[in-house]
């Protein structure tokens, strides 16, 4: 017999509540953050009153469309197909289709837009959605300490103890510690407060310094930060790359992955340097091409990314996540000290 959904409730909290105190997570961290697969940037933790009677309809469809006309028949007799729809309209599940010889709604999905929607909790979620690249360290946290992977899921689910979460609701100091300018938030961290000017600056060079040495191991010369005069106006792209066929300019910038700021980012930066162009074709007479490579400061991975990667010839997917992984992990650093 299926337990209530009462019952199954109350079994997901006592998951919720062990998963938190396993994972050193506050009360208020988002129950989608929870359910959400590792692939959108949750932990995929499974959800009970959805998981039960979805196994359930599953069972059910399997001796109702059975090649077997005897089991077909019992199945038909015992009201399987009508347990189905009430279970549908019990538990809010996906529906069935008519004449549908298989049920596999991806459940986890509507906890990926329902954390998406929450304008505290969910403020980055968006960008997290299907990110194999900037998820892959919640399943595989490679030489991440145990502290700092607690502390990266902390900011992943936007309660991270800064002063602005800390006083959520609540009357309090929520400006900066560091330079007493600006709510302490993830944001102001990472790119604004002044007083982080040094680690920001060497967040940013470690991403140029792993993308140069790969580009001269796949045969490019590497200029770092040549200087340019452009109508007027001095342009310092952060890495010029030539080869005997081709001249690429990469410019990096470290956003909070906060809307449209990554693309918007990868945009600016294109215009920004499109100027070297005509200039770099005369001195190489070769085709040049101008990229932008913005990386999130809570590790999602910017599709348009790959286009400077692969304008490189660098391809390998697991050299993507380094970049990520040195922008989230060096973010964690500043919030930490």
């Amino acid at each position: 017999m299926l337990p209530s959904r009462g019952i199954l409730k109350r079994l997901d909290t006592a998951f919720r509540m062990g998963a938190r105190k396993i994972l050193h997570l506050p009360e208020t961290t988002s129950s989608s953050f929870f359910y959400c697969s590792r692939r959108d940037g949750g932990s995929s933790l499974h959800q009970m009153v959805r998981l039960i009677p979805n196994c359930v309809i599953r069972r059910n469809l399997r001796l109702l469309t059975s090649r077997f006309v005897s089991v077909r028949k019992v199945a038909d007799s015992a009201g399987l197909a009508e347990q189905n729809q009430q279970l549908i309209v019990s538990f809010n599940l996906p529906l069935l289709p008519e004449g549908a010889t298989e049920y596999d709604p991806d459940i986890r999905l509507i906890h990926t837009h329902k954390w998406a929607t929450q304008p505290v909790h969910g403020v980055c979620a968006a960008a997290y959605r299907g990110d194999a690249i900037g998820n892959s360290w919640i399943s595989r946290p490679g030489r991440i300490t145990e502290g700092c992977y607690l502390g990266l899921l902390k900011m992943r689910s936007n309660v991270y103890p800064t002063r602005e979460t800390l006083t959520r609701g609540a009357r309090g100091d929520f400006t900066c510690p560091r330079y007493r300018l600006g709510a302490e938030t993830i944001s102001h961290v990472s790119g604004v407060c002044v007083a982080l000017k040094a680690p920001q600056l060497a967040r940013h060079n470690k991403i140029c310094n792993l993308v140069a040495k790969e580009a001269v191991v796949h045969g490019w010369s590497v200029s770092v930060e040549p200087s340019y005069i452009v109508g007027g106006s001095r342009l310092i792209p952060d890495l010029v790359f030539s080869c005997p066929e081709k001249v690429v300019v990469v410019d990096v910038t470290v956003q909070l992955e906060q809307g449209d700021a990554l693309k918007e980012a990868y945009l600016e930066k294109v215009r920004k340097y499109r100027p070297l162009v005509q200039m770099l074709l005369q001195e190489f007479d070769w085709p040049v091409e101008v990229h932008g490579l913005p990386i999130s400061a809570c590790g999602a991975w910017y599709r348009s990314a790959s286009q400077a990667l692969e304008a490189l010839g660098i391809r390998d997917r697991p050299f993507r996540r380094l970049p990520s992984r040195t922008a989230i992990i060096c973010t964690f650093n500043m919030l930490r000290d």
